[in-house]
């Protein structure tokens, strides 16, 4: 009879502790890619014009996130590129850019009550929201282009306050940058 007890209990612990190993690998990012480029050919990389809407700041983080990523993987710069390149070269045009995003979920204080009788209750309740329901994030894209044409695209974004240090917006863009660049190339 105890076991019967304890089942529900270990049923939903182990759903749980499955819930989060399975969000906590996953890929970080949108990736999206054309699938009839050989990718293990490229070796070589230059950059695209940053167009003027993308923080000058934010973009040399991005540029030097990027070329940390590839350089230790034995790729080497190119002074010039355009986006018509090919072969082992791929030209990267990368845009940051701010954004507003409504909070999907955050502490709410329920009120509410209920009457029991037995094993049957009815209750109810009101949520109340804490807090902003708004946060901002710097969305960043990095592009991989080859004869005019995006071969790999990364898209994903971080949270950004104006209390933000420089050191903590180069980190949070080299890790977002690491993520995005950790699922290249697709498998």
């Amino acid at each position: 009879m105890t076991f019967l007890k304890r089942i529900p209990f270990h049923f939903g612990a182990m759903a749980l502790l499955g819930a989060l190993l399975v969000g906590c690998a996953s890929p970080a990012g949108n990736i999206d890619y054309s699938s009839d480029t050989d990718f293990n050919t490229i070796q070589r990389f230059g950059y695209l014009p940053v167009d003027d809407k993308t923080d000058p700041l934010v973009a040399e983080r991005i540029r030097a996130a990027v070329t940390a990523q590839l350089t230790a993987r034995g790729w080497q710069e190119v002074a010039s590129v355009d986006a018509q390149v090919s072969g082992d070269t791929v030209a990267i045009r990368y845009q940051s850019w701010p954004e507003s995003r409504t909070r999907d979920s955050g502490l709410t204080i329920g009120v509410g009550g209920g009457r029991s009788s037995g094993n049957t209750s009815i209750g109810g309740s009101v949520a109340i929201p804490v807090g902003d329901s708004t946060r901002m994030v710097q969305m960043v894209r990095v592009d991989m282009v080859q004869q005019g044409k995006v071969i790999w695209r990364g898209l994903d974004d971080y949270p950004i306050s104006e209390r933000d240090s420089p050191e903590k917006r180069t980190e949070r863009t080299d890790n977002l940058v690491a993520g995005l660049l950790a699922q290249f190339p697709p498998q």
